[in-house]
């Protein structure tokens, strides 16, 4: 099971297909509700009903992390669809129904920020590392006045959202720009999107429809930056973004996704993997200690090892566990995690055997991003039916393959142009998804492709599922036979 959203066909069916159970639930929530903030009565309802944060989610058709979030009070203003969804799960009706809705739309005096005027930014839990040439860039871009839509593509876990974090920021500290941001991880649809731009400009009830203007009214001509971070699996809710910058003069777009928006004036940052020297194994401890991916490494395992030092003995082989996970921050944080119980050496041959090893990551992580196997998972999910096929079969090329390599293993009808069009589909699709990356080659007439090896590993994952592999296999042994008798003949 690899599906990102914990909520699924048969569970619903279970809990729905229990009507003796629900009406037990529901009974006691049919009475007046506590008072207070939106998350706290919602809690006690659901509690009230008997439900867990895994049922009610599964019933409202929305995902555990949104729920959660709700709870807690993460999410002051839900979205009134949300809203309407939970009343239906829980039954409501009458004064209890109204009283939740009230508290969904009341002003929360007593946040620290200002919704209207302030930064509502999310605290970052560290520092972020290796990423001064990124933010050098990229400030250099928002002092372009025509650089209004920015969007941080990039492979799942390379800190994409960091970034952004970081960023955003420091463009708040100039004191000019007023920053909101807009989480869209829990917006399991495109038709989600408005709301929850709606929601980080500090408004309500507001159609797709109707944002641009309620958006313009909202900015009153102050300079506005709105963060839209995780937007790869909405991506149908692109012209919308486009319509608030046609709309709205004063605001400008940054966007975190594994694929770009594709829309008019879009400028594309590709935030790569952590610098790591290519002869790294060879270097001193302390030139070791300065290269980004070691770096992070190091301070991850000391925040379940303390005591942890990076030696000439065990340097070379830190260097090669960073390079085993392409130098990925969050690879290298959830690898960090098995240094509590195991030797760097332990943990290299570990990986070696299973780059996607991982601990699990922190539970205030998303869902998506507890195990770099879940992490490729929700990109794979988001390919269509002929991309996915493609993203298998490359798996079993190692290392650069050129675009003949892929049409070898992807087309049925090899040799052909036919099947030399459909890997250059495939391929500018998977690079644009971020799951394929162009690769550098002193010769550039023909370029290069390559995955990186946590990549592949899962694409071998489901190549092995789907029963592809003898037959991709065979495609790249016929291209290496060919390419073999080409250099035969000189």
């Amino acid at each position: 099971m690899r599906t990102m959203w914990p909520a699924t066909d048969s569970t619903r069916t279970r809990l729905v297909q229990c009507p003796h159970r629900r009406r037990s639930k529901m009974s006691g929530a049919m009475k007046p509700g506590p008072s207070g903030a939106f998350g706290a009565r919602l809690k006690a309802l659901r509690e009230t009903a008997g439900f867990t944060q895994h049922e009610l989610a599964t019933i409202a058709d929305l995902s555990v992390h949104a729920v959660s979030a709700l709870e807690r009070g993460e999410r002051r203003r839900p979205h009134v669809e949300t809203v309407r969804a939970l009343c239906a799960a829980l039954d409501l009706t009458g004064a209890t129904r109204d009283a939740l809705v009230r508290s969904a739309r009341a002003p929360a005096h007593n946040t620290a920020v200002d919704e209207l005027s302030g930064v509502s930014l999310p605290l970052a839990p560290t520092a972020l590392v290796g990423r001064d040439a990124d933010l050098q860039t990229l400030r250099q871009w928002f002092a372009d006045p025509t650089a209004r839509l920015v969007t941080l593509t990039g492979p799942g876990g390379a800190g994409k959202t960091r970034l952004a974090l970081e960023l955003a920021r420091g463009i708040a500290d100039e004191g000019d720009t007023r920053v909101v941001f807009a989480p869209l991880a829990a917006a399991r649809n495109p038709v989600f999107v408005a709301s929850a731009i709606a929601e980080a400009l500090g408004l309500s009830d507001v159609t797709a429809v109707d944002l641009p203007t309620r958006a313009r009214v909202a900015c009153d001509g102050r300079p506005t930056l709105l963060v839209l971070d995780n937007f790869e699996h909405v991506l149908d809710a692109a012209p919308l973004a486009a319509d608030l910058l046609s709309s709205v003069a004063s605001l400008r777009l940054l966007v975190t996704s594994r694929a770009p928006l594709r829309v008019r004036g879009e400028r594309e940052y590709a935030v790569g993997p952590l610098a790591l020297d290519v002869d790294s194994e060879a270097m001193s401890p302390a030139d070791l200690a300065r290269s980004p991916a070691v770096r992070l490494f190091v301070e991850r395992v000391r925040d379940v090892r303390p005591d942890f030092c990076l030696t000439s003995a065990n340097g070379p082989t830190v260097a090669a566990i960073c390079r085993r996970l392409d130098a990925l921050p969050l690879a290298l944080e959830l690898a960090a995690r098995w240094m509590k119980v195991l030797s760097a050496e332990d943990l290299l041959r570990r990986l070696e055997h299973d780059v996607l090893l991982s601990a699990g990551g922190a539970r205030d992580l998303p869902e998506r991003q507890q195990t770099m196997n879940a992490t490729v998972a929700w990109s794979y999910q988001l390919l269509g039916p002929d991309e996915q096929r493609g993203f298998r079969r490359l798996g079993v090329l190692p290392d650069r393959f050129p675009l003949e390599a892929a049409a070898a293993v992807i087309a049925v009808c090899a040799g052909s142009s036919a099947a030399s069009d459909e890997a250059l589909g495939v391929v500018s699709g998977l690079i644009d998804k971020s799951l394929l990356l162009r690769a550098e080659t002193s010769v550039p007439a023909r370029p290069l492709y390559q995955m990186l090896e946590t990549v592949r590993a899962y694409a071998a994952l489901e190549l092995a599922a789907a029963g592809d592999r003898e037959e991709a296999l065979e495609g790249m042994a016929r291209y290496c036979l060919h390419e073999a008798c080409l250099a035969g003949k000189g």
